[in-house]
């Protein structure tokens, strides 16, 4: 990796833990949207560094930002329309996941356990477009 990707991935990786820290700070207070802001900034502070090694490297000649957006299309929205909801159900299980913990509430464990694991199978698809 050369210079530029290193910064790429240094950039990314601080909005990364950023996101993470924001979404469990949050969850533990009963935060909806807190935890739902975190957990975009850390999937969008994970495709900054893959953005910047694979897209926007000395490989792209500068074309980075015209390919991004022209790749602003009805497939665009429907990715990341799906990555969207599957966080919004991310978000929710885990929100109630942290706060059952105090309680100890095993309907609140299931809820959090079928919310985190079903939104990140959608949020899955829409991203990669593929179960696995």
């Amino acid at each position: 990796m050369n210079r530029t990707e290193w910064l790429w991935v240094l950039g990314g990786g601080c909005v990364v833990s950023f996101g993470g820290t924001l979404t469990a700070v949050s969850a533990f207070r009963g935060n909806f949207l807190g935890a739902y802001l975190g957990f975009l900034l850390f999937g969008g502070g994970y495709r900054l560094s893959q953005w910047g090694v694979h897209e926007a490297g000395e490989r792209s000649n500068g074309r980075f930002l015209a390919r991004a957006w022209n790749a602003i299309d009805r497939r665009w929205l429907r990715k990341y329309g799906l990555f969207a909801i599957g966080v919004g159900v991310a978000t929710y299980g885990g929100v109630v996941g942290a706060q059952s913990v105090d309680s100890l509430s095993p309907p609140g464990l299931v809820v959090a356990g079928v919310g985190m694991i079903g939104g990140y199978v959608i949020g899955h698809i829409g991203i990669n477009d593929a179960y696995v």
